[in-house]
């Protein structure tokens, strides 16, 4: 029998597996947490590869804060580079996992 949730659950995020419904997170950065610790956002990204998302994401801030670029391209510009820092920060790219890239190095 699945019971519906109670109103204190209505930000919680339940799985159905074997004809029961198990809670599995109080919230979304609860869900985050699980997925690192669990391995679900595995590191994809290279030494070298995080570097050259820094420098673009750098260029492309100074070249927004001078005025070089501006309006909507300007912005859009901003977004890209501000996903580059984010994800060479966490060294995982979720485009990498898409397209089945890894420019981690192995260990041996």
């Amino acid at each position: 029998m699945i019971e519906k949730p109670s109103a204190s659950d209505k930000d919680a995020f339940f799985i159905y597996k074997n004809g029961s419904v198990t809670k599995v997170a109080e919230n979304c950065w609860h869900v985050t947490y699980l997925a690192l610790k669990t391995n679900h956002m595995r590191k994809n990204m290279g030494n070298a590869d995080r570097i050259i998302r820094i420098i673009v994401a750098i260029v492309i801030s100074l070249l927004y804060s001078t005025h070089i670029i501006s309006g909507t391209f300007g912005m859009i510009l901003l977004v890209l580079g501000g996903v580059f820092l984010v994800t060479s920060l966490i060294s995982f790219c979720p485009l990498y996992t898409l397209l089945g890239i890894n420019t981690c190095k192995k260990k041996e």
